[in-house]
């Protein structure tokens, strides 16, 4: 990104420009270049965000990051991971609370399975920082600096709600007791939050956009000014 800056200053150079034009000219540039690549990370932040919770991959949310590269930025977590996994657990306890008791002593319940409920449930995820706050240029820093520092600086935790619609085979039922094995009758099995695939497609978009974003602003900003 900064080499890509010199050599648009010197291009100014070389056309006779004085060196108060070229600053005024190079901090233009660079605040038109850090607004539009501020409004793409925005929009894939978003939409990351979104399929993140339809994959309902709740640890990567509550780790969403962006990662500057210099000459780029991706989209990451804090601790390097993009797949989790939820692990499984044993059910059958929550199942048999306040059971009915059988003739031989042991606890039982009737359990419909595959019935379809509609649920509500909270959860905690980054937010995706506002374009005013991403558009925040600090001078001080590079263009992909001042956006990632941005980002990770604002992107706080908050609560939102969420309304799922579980989709079931029609209703059965089965018999949860106390003589079936908690490690192998009604336990909850693992399940894989998969985020690598989408978010290395993402990544690839994000730099080829940002190089397009870059060449295109300083070809248009020449024109403006010669």
């Amino acid at each position: 990104m900064e080499t890509t800056l010199y050599r648009f200053e010197y291009e100014l150079k070389s056309k006779g420009l004085m060196p108060g034009e070229i600053s005024t000219h190079v901090q233009n540039l660079s605040n038109i270049i850090h607004g539009q690549i501020a409004n793409l990370i925005t929009q894939y932040m978003q939409e990351i965000r979104q399929i993140a919770i339809e994959r309902d991959a709740l640890d990567f949310l509550q780790q969403l990051s962006l990662e500057d590269f210099g000459d780029y930025l991706s989209i990451a977590t804090t601790s390097g991971q993009l797949d989790f996994e939820k692990p499984g657990y044993p059910n059958l306890p929550w199942l048999l609370q306040n059971p009915k008791i059988s003739k031989d002593g042991y606890g039982y319940k009737v359990i419909p399975i595959g019935k379809k409920t509609p649920h509500t449930k909270t959860i905690s995820v980054k937010k995706v920082p506002s374009i005013r706050d991403m558009n925040k240029f600090d001078s001080s820093q590079d263009i992909t600096s001042s956006i990632a520092s941005n980002f990770n600086r604002e992107s706080t935790l908050e609560s939102i709600t969420i309304n799922k619609q579980e989709t079931s085979p029609p209703v059965a039922f089965r018999t949860a007791s106390e003589k079936q094995n908690p490690n192998i009758s009604w336990k909850i099995p693992s399940k894989k939050k998969k985020m690598s695939d989408v978010v290395i497609d993402m990544n690839r978009k994000i730099k080829n956009e940002i190089y397009s974003i870059i060449n295109n602003s300083i070809i248009q900003y020449l024109k403006e000014i010669f």
